[in-house]
């Protein structure tokens, strides 16, 4: 129970503490399914403190609030783990012209921070306006979400891991913004208007004139970000009430928002624009025993990615020294053939980069901005000819977005055993990344469409049937969409890890015994999972892909179990364990690398030189965690 601090006959402040500790975790093979890999493990130990206050104003003729706040101020860490607490956002590292890496570090700190803080205002007594119903306007840090929270979640810079959508740092808090609500009919219909700042790069005068747009095409003389770039979400739903009583209800609630995020980054931060429209219905029965409910959505929309000239400045090795060269343009020393790179891609690729002096970019700065550039001569000088890379120039084109997403579950509650069985369902759309090479160079620089199902801020991990591992859980093993040919720029596959390009159903059950008198709670389930848009696969005698032949889409099964036990009022251990099974997918793409940037991340240490081949291949062995510890409320 909160503490009550009474303020007079129509006013109070009401606090309570949160405390989760100690919590254990332990997983193995959560990233890559493979036992061959040693690394893929972890174990950790943490805490959570949330301190709660709510203050109450309220109206005692009509018993309503008419000033309602809230403030959460959270600690939380893994023991032993600095960058767990807080981390600094990720900046540039920069030496004369070349950009060559990325820093960030934790704060070995135990701060406290605000994640949530808000205030309600009831209009009627602010603007002492009679209105029918009652409504309020609300501002701050505080969650929101549509449906079950798949279209639109409540969590802060957590976005989809393809398409270019960005976020520098996952906040531990709720977005700042504004909510308009309101009852539009007693107990049949209400109505929320919201609004929020998810990022925003016009706050102060060194944020307009960041120097980010000198690749994009006609901005060479004005690279500054400019004013105006904010990435904001608004939304809006209903929730009718078709007819309620005991044991007796059904809700319905359409939605619909809109975000606009100015500056993604697929390859540099800010190439590409994407305008987003999500429409979708939600709702929830219950007659009886017996319930059900489900909630559906389709994007709308287009992404704009912009011309860009991916020419940059960057540190090479020649003769073991680090000399700066043009990463997108390249040089044939005099007196040498020059190779027709139209024809013969490969060819370009053994020119040397240009080097970084005055000679040379005197004529790269000027050449001419466009994809019909792309492996053509733009010059000659004393130290050579120049010859634009094949991939230096994108021209601009544009990915409409026509993605969806249905989910459906039900329960029915068998009242002499305190027995609850449910079902589900579930699907979301997939498609390949368009904004890569699949099959040749330059095939995704055309407009197109892109049908895999975009959620902002979802977290969704299902509702009467639970998800542990692949549903927004523990696990984050990549869903591979698709390996680019030979022929194609980048080598690694195409992934996603989040609720899209997955079908699912499962069985659970939660069993309260009455042996227990309620302070005991089993929940298991049972979940299968296919892929929506899978991968050709691998021709390892003809050394290609096969376009005839797929892999299975059948993903695995999930088997977990939620425990709860609550021996005293607000005292709760807690404990959570899952296994995975994975299914023909991951045999038929185990064993080949997803990307570069796997080998280059463990390299990133290396001091001594040793060139190290080995790379954590995706498999196909079982993976498994456990999650327990104990919350205290008071």
């Amino acid at each position: 129970m909160p503490l009550r601090l009474p303020l007079g006959d129509v006013s109070e402040i009401r606090a309570w503490v949160r405390l989760r500790i100690p919590e254990f975790f332990y997983g193995q093979n959560l990233n890559l399914l493979n036992n061959n890999n040693p690394t893929d493990r972890v174990f950790f130990a943490r805490h959570t403190l949330d301190l709660n206050t709510e203050y109450h104003y309220f109206n005692p003729i009509c018993n309503r609030d008419i000033i309602f706040a809230k403030i959460n101020i959270r600690n939380k860490s893994v023991w032993g783990d600095p960058e767990s607490i807080a981390s600094t956002i990720i900046s540039d590292v920069k030496v004369h012209n070349s950009v060559f890496g990325h820093h960030k570090h934790g704060i070995p700190r135990l701060i406290f921070w605000m994640r949530e803080c808000w205030i309600q205002l009831s209009l009627s007594e602010f603007l002492h306006v009679p209105f029918m119903g009652y409504h309020t306007l609300t501002f701050g840090s505080f969650p929101f979400q549509v449906g079950r929270g798949i279209a639109l979640g409540a969590s802060f810079k957590v976005d989809p891991t393809d398409l270019g959508y960005y976020a520098e740092v996952s906040v531990d808090q709720y977005a700042f913004g504004g909510k308009l609500s309101g009852v539009l009919f007693q107990d049949c219909l209400m109505y929320d208007i919201y609004a929020a700042f998810v990022d925003n790069k016009s706050v102060k005068f060194s944020l307009n004139n960041e120097r980010i747009r000198g690749q994009q095409f006609g901005h060479r003389n004005f690279q500054a970000r400019g004013f105006g770039v904010i990435d904001y979400i608004v939304a809006g739903r209903f929730k009718l009430t078709a007819f309620s009583g005991p044991g007796l209800s059904m809700t319905f609630e359409p939605y619909a928002l809109y975000n606009h995020n100015p500056e993604q980054r697929i390859e540099f931060l800010g190439d590409a624009i994407s305008d987003l429209v999500t429409v979708g219905l939600a709702s929830e029965t219950e007659i009886g025993n017996f319930e059900w409910g489900f909630d559906t959505a389709f994007n709308m929309g287009r992404q704009h990615v912009l011309g860009w000239d991916t020419n940059f400045i960057r540190i090479d090795s020649r003769n073991a020294v680090f000399t700066e060269v043009n990463a997108k343009v390249r040089q044939v020393p005099p007196g040498q053939p020059i190779p027709d790179c139209v024809a013969n891609h490969h060819a370009c690729k053994k020119i040397p980069l240009a080097l970084d002096v005055p000679e040379n970019q005197a004529i790269i700065d000027v050449s001419e901005q466009s994809a019909g550039q792309n492996c053509l001569v733009i010059g000659q000088n004393s130290l050579g000819t120049l010859i634009n890379d094949c991939t230096r120039f994108v021209d601009p084109y544009f990915n409409t977005y026509g993605g969806s997403m249905f989910v459906f579950d039900m329960a029915y509650n068998i009242n002499f055993c305190n027995l609850k069985v449910a079902a589900a369902y579930g699907f979301a759309s997939g498609d390949k990344n368009p904004n890569r090479d699949h099959e040749k160079l330059g095939d995704n620089q055309i407009d197109g469409d892109y049908n895999g199902f975009l959620g902002l801020q979802e977290t969704y991990s299902g509702t009467r049937v639970k998800s542990a591992f692949l549903l927004s859980g523990s696990g984050s093993i990549p869903r591979i969409l698709g390996y680019p040919s030979e022929s194609a720029s980048a080598p690694g596959a195409s992934t996603v890890s989040r609720f899209t390009n997955i079908t699912f159903t499962g069985v659970s059950c939660t069993w309260r015994p009455k042996w227990s008198k309620d302070r005991w709670n089993f929940n298991p389930n049972i979940l299968a999972y296919w892929q929506d848009v899978v991968p050709g696969l691998f021709d390892h005698k003809e050394h290609k892909f096969n376009k005839s032949r797929f892999a299975n889409p059948f993903l695995g099964v999930e088997i977990n179990i939620f425990v709860e036990s609550e021996p005293i009022d607000g005292l709760k251990f807690f404990g959570a364990s899952s296994v995975f099974l994975p299914g023909q997918f991951y045999r038929d793409v185990k064993g080949r690398p997803l990307n570069r940037a796997q080998q280059a991340f463990i390299n990133n240490q290396n001091i001594t030189g040793i060139i190290n081949d080995w790379v954590p291949l995706l498999g196909d062995d079982p993976a498994y965690y456990a999650n327990v510890g104990c919350e205290y409320k008071f």
